[in-house]
């Protein structure tokens, strides 16, 4: 319920609009990151961070590993930003790359990393869509690779 004023000073009392079925908790459904979208789990940071693969940019390090479907981490150290809010932006920047791509991402467990630098959003725009550039073009080569090397020779 919604209680307003009219212009007299009087208060009426409507009902609030419902929320449309696109959205979940009040965001739109396309713009949601859900948990299976998310590396939760210490273990799971580790096991990306030591046996992944790295891609450097200049504000950030993206480490990839295979699995089941691309999944996102992102640390953002205190050490290297020392603003919170600071912080927080970055982490929307990089998810909201991360969202827009998710369909042509390989299946792959990501984390990425901020390094000092990473001030300018323009600067940590290109750098993350740089990275997520070269791990898609990284595996739509290892695909068309895989298949010439698999065919057998006519005689």
């Amino acid at each position: 319920l919604l209680t307003t004023k009219d212009s007299v000073g009087s208060q009426r009392t409507e009902h609030a609009p419902p929320i449309p079925e696109s959205y979940d908790n009040g965001r739109p459904k396309s713009q949601a990151f859900p948990r299976e979208n998310r590396l939760l789990t210490g273990a799971d940071f580790r096991r990306v961070l030591s046996s992944g693969r790295r891609h450097r940019a200049e504000t950030l390090t993206l480490i990839s590993k295979a699995s089941a479907r691309p999944r996102l981490g992102i640390a953002v150290p205190k050490k290297q930003v020392k603003r919170a809010v600071r912080r927080n932006r970055i982490k929307r920047i990089i998810r909201d790359s991360f969202r827009q791509r998710a369909q042509t991402l390989p299946n792959c467990d990501l984390v990425v990393l901020c390094r000092a630098g990473a001030i300018d959003d323009a600067a940590l725009k290109r750098d993350i869509e740089v990275l997520l550039d070269r791990l898609t073009e990284r595996q739509h080569a290892s695909r068309q690779q895989a298949p010439q090397g698999s065919q057998q020779q006519e005689t």
